[in-house]
Order: structure tokens, then sequence, then C-alpha cells
């Protein structure tokens, strides 16, 4: 696997990945995280798995090798500084989020509500959102049939993703 490895109580392995690139072209990434608990094995007799990444951004090559993926939990909006048809990509996730689906081959996608926020300030006429859960949700049921959408319980309540 690819990315820096960090093992927890002797049944956790977390990889930190390439994730989003926030700010000039220069920074430094942020971290994609794939958490795998070797100590929970699924029907298919691998380690149960997670990704995450905030910006549905990453670096492709970073996640040919994972192989397939359990659940992936990533925004499937696009928020964009400026209008949907041209503005600057803050969060990417109608970009790219059938190009993580296919990479990862996950069963479950759990999408982030990220664009689903109340906003205030000076730039928060000019942030705007791009993309349908629904569209989305049609557009994987097509591409990838084994990879289902559910959708994260509201804030305070307990979420469970069956494998």
């Amino acid at each position: 696997m690819l990315g820096s490895h960090v093992f927890l109580l002797g049944s956790h392995v977390i990889v930190l990945l390439s994730g989003a690139l926030v700010g000039p072209p220069w920074s430094k990434r942020q971290n994609g995280i794939l958490m795998r608990e070797v100590a929970t094995k699924t029907e298919d007799g691998n380690a149960a798995s997670l990704y995450y990444e905030a910006h549905c951004d990453f670096v492709e090559s970073s996640l040919k090798n994972l192989g397939k993926v359990d659940v992936v939990i990533s925004p499937v909006k696009t928020t964009l500084l400026g209008n949907a048809s041209a503005g600057y990509p803050l969060v990417m996730g109608d970009v790219n989020i059938m190009k993580l689906i296919s990479l990862l081959k996950p069963k479950v996608l759990v999408p982030l509500l990220n664009a689903e926020i109340d906003q205030e300030g000076p730039l928060s006429s000019i942030v705007v959102d791009r993309g349908d859960y629904q569209a989305v949700t049609k557009q994987i049921t097509s591409a990838q049939p084994e990879t289902r959408v559910e959708f994260p319980a509201p804030p305070g309540e307990a979420f469970a993703v069956a494998l």
C-alpha cells in the first residue's frame, strides 16, 4: 500500500494518502485516509475498510493499488467560490465522485452533506453548490450497481452501515 502507515491497538491500520489540494498549487496536499480494521473480517474474508476524503479531491495514483474498500465517505456535490459554471472549486464532489467510485469499488458510499450548511459572512453570497444527490445516486446505481448509497443519519443520531 502507498502512504504512511500508523498501527493502533494492533488491530487497526490507518494509511494516509494524497488528498485535497487546499490553497495555491504549491501547497502541500491534505490527507485522504484509508482505515482497515484487521480484526474484523467482511464476508469476503478481507479486513473491514473505510476511505474518507472531505473534498473528493485525490491523486489517482495513490488510490490505484488499494483495491476494493467497503465504505467510502466523500462529498457528491461540488462547492464553488464564484458561479456554478466557472467558479473556483473548494469541494469537487460532482466532478470526481464517479472516478473515486470506479477506483475503490466500495460496497457503500456515504455522501458527506457538507453542502448543507448555513453560511454567513462576506463571501457567503458567492459560495455556490453544484450537483444533485438523487442524480448522483442514480448515476452510481447505473455505473456501479454493486455500490449502494446510504445517507447519514441526522446530527446526534447513531448511524451504522451493514456490510
